[in-house]
């Protein structure tokens, strides 16, 4: 039995951009009553994360990479015993209490960052543990075999204990299908992606 709630939440104020995508955007838990009516939502305010000038959240990533999704691993809670807190809303006012999704990335082009390895790992905020559904607030999921442009930042050293599960988080990522990049909020052609960040074609 799933329980829920919808609800915005920030992170550390250290996080840069990820703050601010990830405070304004929308996290939904949904949950059902014992007699299985539809769930009741708390609405709040959603804005978008994937603006239309990159420049910012290109300068503020320490990693740019395009790669293949290896493995969506099963979302972990934050919490010291590894469990949902026994009240969901805990996760409005306590940002050690995170659920997150570690994926493993098949690393095929390196835009940016030094040292990178062939598999990186990184974490997704929110997640599904069978009895409570968070969503990112990216708005999208990720799946092995999904080819992808991924803009990652390192966790500061005074991060949450989410940051033990991977230093690395998204500011953005986009799915790359074709010649289009599938981001949260519309689908632009990889093409001007690619000039806008001085990548080339």
């Amino acid at each position: 039995m799933e329980h829920a709630v919808r609800f915005d939440r920030g992170f550390l104020a250290s996080l840069g951009l990820s703050l601010a995508i990830l405070a304004a955007g929308s996290y939904w838990v949904f949950g059902y009553a014992p007699n299985h009516r539809q769930p009741q939502l708390r609405e709040s305010a959603a804005f978008g994360v994937q603006p239309s000038d990159l420049s910012r959240i290109s300068r503020i990533s320490d990693v740019i990479v395009e790669g293949v999704v290896k493995e969506v691993y099963p979302a972990e809670w934050t919490t010291r015993n590894k469990s949902a807190p026994v009240n969901v809303q805990e996760m409005l006012t306590n940002d050690d209490v995170q659920l997150r999704t570690p994926v493993l990335l098949e690393v095929w082009k390196v835009f940016k960052g030094r040292g990178v390895p062939g598999t990186v790992m990184f974490t997704l905020p929110g997640g599904n543990d069978g009895e409570v559904r968070v969503s990112s607030p990216f708005g999208l999921t990720l799946e092995p075999g999904q080819r992808v442009l991924v803009f990652l930042s390192q966790a500061p050293k005074n991060a949450g204990p989410w940051a033990q599960i991977s230093p690395l988080y998204p500011q953005l990522f986009f799915v790359i299908e074709g010649k289009d990049l599938h981001g949260p909020d519309r689908t632009v052609p990889r093409k001007s992606v690619m000039t806008q960040l001085g990548f080339g074609g």
